[in-house]
């Protein structure tokens, strides 16, 4: 009899948790009422406070599930509102997203036409700066009759500005065609004296005028023929020579075309090392960046447009090298070209 006053009890505590608040107390008060006999039949509890005990029990019941039916709406609410706050953000991020879509698109079709417009521009550029070139030579040699000292000079001027436009419109030409994609490496076996052959003629009037002395070295070891673009390879070696005299004041410049140092047994080195001011580790960062120049001001003492060492890494980077910079300030500074040695499509197969 206790065991079945006691099962009766389960139903109560279930029904707190499942049914309504009106229905749990009926049901509640249902079973006190069935069990209520069954408990004076045992003589387990008295008559009158079972009574009372179970509808005391029913009345608890009845305020718990309806506390807990309030709990339940309350969350039922709650989560509505998270709902709608997720599908809210989720919403906006995906505009957002949608918008950065369409802005990354449109900025790319941006840097498409700029480089359509800077090799349109260069190309268009380079033809009348060509002709300047060619008549200005044509009258320094006597073609059209002897020049005064005065008008020799200034020939002089014309040409070398002439030429320095022409490097700049070959490094934005350049600079857009590797952007775009259109600059193509041709490897081909070559002596490494070819890349030196014409170095001191090319750059030897700039030294000369900051009376700074240019030395060449190659060295024994290095295996002949080696593989690469030599056109290509002379540009580089030409950028970072040019570069070198350029920002060199007093002392000379050293070119090296050897072995790479270190344990790189299978790649070989051009080195280009000045005795100019050196480069500070902070400058060092962007100094491969194109457009970016460690001296951005307007009144800045040497002239270009920030292409040239960007080229050289570019190009160098194309040919599955890399470009290292040594330097301290006052100390000068050494670049370095490091290329793999062998036939490229020999490396690759």
């Amino acid at each position: 009899e206790g065991r079945s006053v006691f099962l009766f009890t389960i139903p109560i505590l279930m029904a707190s948790v499942i049914l309504r608040p009106s229905a749990s107390f009926l049901l509640a008060a249902l079973v006190s009422v069935i069990i209520t006999p069954i408990a004076l039949r045992a003589g387990i509890v008295p008559p009158l406070p079972t009574m009372l005990g179970f509808f005391a029990f029913a009345l608890i019941s009845w305020l718990s599930a309806r506390s807990l039916e309030d709990t339940l709406r309350e969350l039922r609410a709650i989560n509505r509102e998270l709902d709608q706050r997720v599908e809210n953000r989720t919403q906006a991020l995906r505009e957002a997203n949608e918008e950065l879509a369409r802005a990354n698109e449109r900025l790319r079709e941006l840097d498409r036409l700029k480089s359509r417009f800077v090799s349109m521009v260069s190309h268009e550029l380079r033809t009348p700066l060509g002709a300047i070139q060619g008549f200005a030579e044509m009258i320094r040699a006597g073609i059209y009759g002897p020049l005064s000292d005065k008008q020799d000079n200034a020939l002089h001027r014309i040409e070398r500005n002439t030429h320095r436009l022409l490097n700049i419109v070959n490094d934005l030409l350049d600079q857009a065609r590797i952007e775009a994609g259109e600059l193509s490496i041709h490897p081909e076996p070559f002596a490494p004296e070819a890349l030196v052959e014409d170095l001191e003629t090319t750059v030897g009037v700039l030294a000369q005028q900051k009376g700074l002395d240019v030395t060449i070295t190659i060295e024994d070891d290095l295996p002949c023929p080696l593989y690469g673009d030599r056109d290509r390879l002379h540009q580089v070696l030409v950028n970072l020579t040019n570069n070198a005299i350029k920002f060199t004041d007093a002392g000379g410049i050293h070119v090296r075309v050897g072995r790479a140092d270190g344990d790189r047994s299978s790649h070989w080195a051009m080195e280009v090392s000045d005795t100019g001011p050196g480069i500070s580790e902070k400058d060092q960062e962007m100094i491969f960046t194109p457009f970016r120049r460690v001296d951005d001001s307007v009144t800045r003492e040497h002239m270009g447009v920030g292409l040239g060492l960007s080229i050289v890494k570019q190009l160098v980077e194309l040919m599955d090298g890399e470009v290292t910079l040594e330097s301290k300030l006052g100390e000068g500074s050494t670049f370095a070209v490091i290329l793999p040695l062998g036939d490229p499509q020999r490396r690759d197969s």
